[in-house]
């Protein structure tokens, strides 16, 4: 179907001994571009397709590579794809038969792309989608990725030449062939990434990819009419419940991305299982307090959205949504809309007569379970369901670092310890997820992705770090290891790859802080945003001030601070701020001396994070005046309060 794309090898020459064992060659593989395009998601399931997605396509050119003859350095091969990484390395006895691997990897990569993108394609064209749709399909599948194979020849290299590559003083000792080796195959792999791919002109001046806004979404083109009439027309296209949404303008990689699970000889059809949305996860740990007080109104209207949801078929939404969708409302306005969504032999064809149709029963049936099991919560003073959820995200600290060995010498035991303890706790992830209501997105070890309720946030991210490997590299060295840690608090309705953007510029600053700490974003529906960073230490006593808040203590103190803040001399004391919080706290609505306490430990843990010498001073906001210690402070009890009131 497509032409093969032009291959990017490089070499690099030179001998290395692995314990008397004659290895002659390295290759390295890299795929790119991988966080655009995981970010690339307008569902959970987009999300987590995008996951699978890519550790499918690196395992198949992982397989190739060791099937040529070569010996996995970096992951450890297990044949199984599965939270994957998307790079590896692989040793050779020959320079040949590291280069027939490279051509193996390449075609083996794009013989499982362009199978899937087949596969895809055919679907669609079965969905009788008007001709011509599909201009420039080929053009967008072969020109998206960039699949780097680097092969290192080591067989006329001398000390010297290592010397010269690395800037070595002269006669000064050089490290074992191992770790010579990895350092060279890493450096070729960093120098050639650093040369981007520059993907041509293509396409016919269609509007953009609402998921992926790089690339021009699919369609006949021509006048804006013309184009929004063919998206109108396949709106609602559904295989095995993945659909094409009201909002969907979808590129190739896109639509891919969204029916690569519908394409029955795929092996991603494993994710054509139910998975949370949004909405369902931000309600799961509520759904639990609910169940244990009012099972008979949550079963009531479970089944009530069941049948709604039934009727409607391919067009229904969760009932998580129905649960949080003020605008679901009993009127003819939502009838309308729901009705267009069913198939033609089941639309109700006179709008005069809503009233006497099936779904408009169904319809009035899940409202009505739906706001009573409000009013019932209410009665029984339980919250409102919640509208905001949690993605949390860790990125081990110093990893390429602790991969070559941190300045001593490497064995190949050191490698594989360190793949399989990353593999240990990444097998682990899921169930510490589920244990906290949340949905695992990718769990590669020192790499992982979850989605969880904001009040499992915390103790979800305390967890994953609890139980992150302390000492990876400990067969060449002692240094231990650490992770930084992401978490972003937003709505169920905000824009997922937003919500992702800044998870990941929350672990940036986290890194940028000295690492081994977690950066936090809370994105309102309304008013400003929140972003902090935080020690564990500061965490966990976040924590326990938020389940004091749970317990219906006042934070009405809180407010009062934030209008002392500005006044607060930047290079006031410790003791001085110190003094004036447990004044305004202890003069709040009874607040209870154990709360006092609370509050005044997260202050001394947030004083002492931001002043640790060890680590960069604060930061002062170009908008915000006062103490900057002091203002990290009351961000850390906002977020705090935010986490069990969430703005409800």
């Amino acid at each position: 179907m497509l032409c093969p794309r032009r291959r990017r090898l490089a070499r690099i020459e030179g001998l290395w001994l692995d314990g008397g064992e004659l290895v002659n060659a390295w290759l390295s593989f890299s795929l790119t571009p991988v966080q655009s395009f995981l970010q690339a998601a307008r569902t959970v399931r987009d999300l987590k397709v995008g996951s699978k997605l890519l550790s499918y396509l690196a395992g198949q050119a992982f397989d190739a590579a060791c099937a040529a003859g070569g010996r996995a350095l970096y992951p450890a091969h297990s044949g199984d794809w599965h939270n994957l990484p998307n790079r590896f390395v692989v040793c050779y006895e020959t320079l040949a038969q590291a280069q027939s691997a490279a051509e193996g990897v390449h075609k083996a990569f794009d013989k499982a792309w362009y199978t899937l993108a087949d596969e895809v394609k055919k679907l669609l064209d079965q969905q009788k989608w008007p001709a011509p749709w599909d201009e420039d399909w080929d053009k967008q599948v072969q020109t998206f990725w960039d699949a780097r194979v680097i092969v290192v020849d080591t067989a006329a290299w001398s000390d010297d030449d290592y010397r010269a590559l690395f800037n070595c003083a002269s006669g000064a000792p050089l490290p074992n062939p191992l770790t010579r080796g990895w350092k060279v195959t890493t450096t070729a792999l960093a120098a050639a990434k650093a040369v981007r791919k520059i993907p041509p002109d293509q396409g016919i001046g269609r509007p953009k990819c609402t998921m992926m806004g790089d690339l021009e979404q699919m369609g006949p083109g021509g006048p804006v009419g013309t184009q929004r009439g063919f998206w109108r027309d396949v709106t609602g296209t559904s295989h095995h419940g993945i659909r094409i949404g009201e909002r969907d303008r979808l590129c190739a990689i896109a639509l891919i991305k969204r029916f690569a699970p519908a394409c029955d000889s795929t092996p991603l059809r494993e994710l054509r299982c139910p998975i949370s949305d949004t909405a369902t996860i931000a309600t799961e740990h509520w759904r639990k307090e609910v169940q244990e007080g009012l099972p008979d109104e949550l079963a009531a209207f479970d089944s009530a959205a069941g049948e709604l949801a039934k009727c409607l078929g391919d067009s229904a939404d969760t009932s998580g949504r129905y649960l949080l969708d003020d605008n679901l409302r009993y009127n003819q306005a939502t009838w309308s809309r729901l009705n267009e969504g069913l198939s033609p032999e089941k639309r109700h064809p006179d709008p005069r007569t809503w009233e006497q149709s099936e779904l408009a029963g169904l319809l009035k049936k899940t409202v009505g379970a739906r706001d009573a099991l409000k009013r019932a919560c209410r009665e029984k003073g339980l919250s409102a369901p919640p509208r905001y959820l949690a993605i949390v995200e860790l990125d081990g600290d110093h990893m390429g670092r602790l991969l070559g060995g941190d300045g001593e010498d490497v064995t190949e035991e050191h490698f594989q310890h360190l793949s399989s303890r990353l593999r240990a706790y990444g097998d682990s992830v899921p169930g510490m997820v589920t244990e906290h209501y949340g949905e695992t997105i990718y769990a590669g070890g020192d790499e992982l992705l979850a989605l969880a309720p904001r009040i499992e946030a915390i103790p979800l991210a305390r967890e994953l770090r609890n139980n992150f490997p302390d000492n990876l590299a400990e067969k060449v060295t002692r240094r231990g290891s650490t992770a930084s840690m992401g978490i972003t608090i937003f709505h169920y309705r905000h824009d997922l790859r937003d919500a992702l953007h800044h998870t990941h510029q929350a672990i940036d600053r986290a890194k940028k802080y000295g690492r081994d700490c977690c950066g936090i974003a809370v994105l309102k529906r309304s008013g400003s945003e929140l972003h902090v960073v935080a020690s564990w230490n500061v965490l966990d006593a976040m924590k326990a001030l938020a389940e004091s808040f749970a317990s219906g203590v006042t934070d009405r103190w809180l407010s009062q601070l934030a209008q002392m803040a500005p006044g607060v001399h930047p290079n006031a004391s410790k003791g001085a701020v110190e003094a004036l919080i447990r004044r305004v706290v202890k003069r709040g609505e009874g607040t209870p001396q154990g709360v006092i306490d609370q509050v005044m430990t997260l202050w001394n843990e947030t004083w002492a994070f931001l002043n640790d010498p060890n680590r960069p001073g604060p930061e002062q906001d170009d908008e915000q005046f006062g103490n900057p210690v002091f203002n990290a402070f009351l961000n850390h009890v906002g977020i705090a309060s935010f986490l069990v009131r969430g703005g409800e």
